[in-house]
């Protein structure tokens, strides 16, 4: 899987700098709700308590996950009841915690002594706690062999200034196209041949915005506009918001105007809601053609196999298009979650054991969790990627195909520098759409407020090397 890479990697964290609520909605739009299961008995996700005492003989090993999609949460279930019932020498209790929670929550258990063991964090927060010592290494606690089986860009994640932190369960693209065939033919559109350049995608969105039906839903709130953006800040850029040794803001040069200046002109056309409907890669609104056309991300395409596929007959999907129409250049960064060993663990070999047991015994069990996605996430590990390839479900999938060849291979990893200096991008381009500031102007501010940051938390002197 080729990477573009933007001369040295370029990173950042969302899982520890920001509220989880717009971290966590970075790599999956189901990162809310209010119930929670155990590997063995429903409790609540909002108090995290304790369920019942493991079996006799075992050592309870505590694990705390977002919620994320319904199949997830069930493929997490079924997995790990498997691995309890493979040994007699731990059982792995897991409990899910809502993403607007989750941020105050783990902060709290590791203040009070009383973190879960092991937890999950975006690929791109594995950095940040690294640096803040968060979490455990796993070089002394795992087969080096395991690590061989990772892709590069699994790797650029897990293997961190020499070491080892966490195992990548699966990455995706942030921003695709996705739109309805059937509101395209409605409008006199070919349903084969979606908009691939910034003026096609504007003029089929004139002609798909009518009868109460927008053309295309678009983020809107600062949040989103922060890392929805990073593949075509890298595609007009050739970078991020800072500089490789993370020693200064780079965000006035004249692709991050264009930028701004793109997202002004769709909303300018009046084709997209002032306001987002339902959040960014909402997949209801499309679902239900309130809107033609969504920028989204790939876990769309599954949750909408899962809850409409009745809708799918209807459905296509494209790179989000470019300035010229070329997709060979990043319009998406690839994020993902990754599961970690809390630094202070009282029992790091077990949490590794059953780690190990999940991500590297057989490839098999992960090819189940992207089988139950609907196939529109990848693996960050060889095996498992040859494991899913052998499907002819997966093989043959025209969503996967377009996703594979278009998108993926030409993503940029997300950073793994602080959320700031990509929020203050966010901000930018929402001064220019709701305050009508102009681009070049929004960005000097932008410029001062990274510097700003950058100097007062001494950034450059964390930079990952």
């Amino acid at each position: 899987m080729k990477v573009l890479q933007l001369k040295k990697p370029l990173y950042l964290s969302l899982a520890v700098v920001m509220s989880a609520g717009v971290v966590l909605s970075g790599c999956s739009s189901s990162t809310s709700g209010t119930s929670a299961t155990s590997s063995t008995t429903p409790k609540p996700a909002d108090t995290a308590a304790p369920s019942a005492a493991p079996a006799a003989g075992k050592q309870k090993l505590v694990f705390w996950h977002t919620v994320q999609e319904k199949w997830d949460q069930d493929w997490w279930t079924k997995w790990i009841g498997e691995y309890n019932k493979s040994q007699d020498k731990v059982e792995v209790d897991i409990t899910f915690v809502p993403g607007d929670a989750w941020d105050q929550k783990l902060k709290a258990a590791q203040a009070a002594g009383t973190a879960p063991e092991i937890w999950n964090t975006p690929l791109s927060g594995i950095a940040q706690n690294m640096l803040k010592g968060t979490i455990k290494p796993l070089d002394d606690l795992v087969d080096p062999k395991v690590w061989d089986d990772l892709t590069p860009n699994g790797k650029q994640y897990a293997f961190l200034n020499g070491k080892h932190w966490g195992f990548p369960k699966f990455v995706e693209p942030s921003a695709l196209l996705l739109y309805r065939k059937d509101l395209f033919q409605q409008a006199g559109l070919d349903p084969e041949s979606p908009p691939t350049t910034w003026a096609q995608l504007i003029e089929d969105g004139k002609k798909l915005t009518k009868g109460g039906v927008f053309g295309i839903n678009m983020p809107t709130n600062e949040g989103d506009l922060s890392w929805t953006t990073w593949g075509m800040q890298a595609q007009l850029s050739g970078h991020l918001a800072i500089s490789d040794d993370w020693s200064k803001a780079n965000v006035t040069d004249a692709g991050h105007v264009k930028l701004a200046n793109f997202f002004k002109s769709v909303f300018d056309a009046k084709i997209a809601p002032a306001q987002t409907i339902e959040g960014y890669s909402a997949e209801k609104p499309f679902a239900q053609a309130k809107v033609a056309m969504t920028m989204g991300g790939s876990w769309t395409i599954g949750q909408l196999k899962n809850d409409y596929p009745d809708q799918m007959k209807n459905i296509g999907v494209s790179f989000f298009p470019t300035e010229d129409g070329d997709y060979k250049k990043p319009t998406a960064s690839l994020g993902g979650w990754s599961v970690v060993i809390d630094a202070n663990s009282k029992h790091p070999k077990e949490d590794a054991d059953f780690l190990t047991w999940m991500f590297a015994r057989d490839p098999n069990v992960l090819a189940d969790y992207f089988k139950r996605g609907g196939y529109t996430k990848f693996s960050p590990w060889k095996s498992v990627d040859q494991a899913i390839n052998q499907d002819p479900a997966a093989a043959n999938d025209p969503y996967r195909k377009v996703i594979s060849e278009k998108i993926v291979q030409y993503a940029v990893n997300e950073p793994l520098f602080p959320w700031d200096p990509s929020l203050a991008v966010g901000q930018a381009i929402n001064r220019v759409l709701l305050k009508n500031m102009d681009p070049q102007q929004s960005f000097e501010q932008a410029d001062k407020q990274i510097n700003d940051f950058i100097a007062k938390n001494n950034v450059a002197a964390q930079a990952i090397k």
